[in-house]
Parts: C-alpha cells; sequence; structure tokens
C-alpha cells in the first residue's frame, strides 16, 4: 500500500479548517502529561509496547511555538511535538462531547 504525500498534506489542511472553526485560533492546553508509545513498539508490534513513556504538552507547546517562528528547525524528533499537539486536539474535541466537522 502507498500514501501520496500531498492526500495527507490535503487531509491535514482540512483537519485544521475545521479545528479552526471548532476550536478558534488558540486552544486552552488544559493537561500536561500524555502516555507515548515509542515508535518501534508501535509499527514493529513484536512485543507489547513499553509501559511509562511519558511525554509533556507543556514542553510540546513551545517546541512548536519556536519551529513556527523558525527559530528551531524541523527535525523528524522534533515532529513528535507537532503530533502528541494534534493528538491532544483530537482528544479534546472528543472529549468535549461535541462535533468536530
Amino acid at each position: 500500500m502507498q500514501i501520496d504525500v500531498n492526500d495527507i498534506q490535503k487531509a491535514t489542511e482540512l483537519f485544521f479548517e475545521k479545528a479552526k472553526r471548532f476550536f478558534g485560533e488558540t486552544v486552552e492546553v488544559d493537561h500536561d502529561f500524555y502516555w507515548q508509545v515509542d515508535l518501534a513498539s508501535a509499527f514493529e508490534m513484536q512485543e507489547p509496547p513499553v509501559a511509562g513513556l511519558m511525554g509533556s504538552l507543556w514542553d510540546d507547546v513551545p517546541s512548536v511555538t519556536d519551529i513556527a517562528s523558525e527559530k528551531n528547525e524541523l527535525f523528524l524528533p522534533e515532529f513528535m511535538h507537532v503530533i502528541s499537539l494534534l493528538t491532544y486536539l483530537q482528544y479534546k474535541a472528543e472529549s468535549s462531547g461535541k462535533f468536530f466537522g
């Protein structure tokens, strides 16, 4: 199976259009810590994921702000901060009980 990177880009653009209508221009980050699964465990699936990996939204927010303002270059490990915040937006929308769309 293959995916065109342009399709991923278009899908995320549509997501952000809907997110702005749903949340507005800013989102209150009222959680900090979250559980992570290391990438090898997530995709190799030979063993259950390692427990206890923790991330911090309060670390992710300034990292993404620095990337957006081009203070920091976007390297692949830094992209995990973006992914974590996207996951948080999904969580926040779903837990609101309102329709996101």
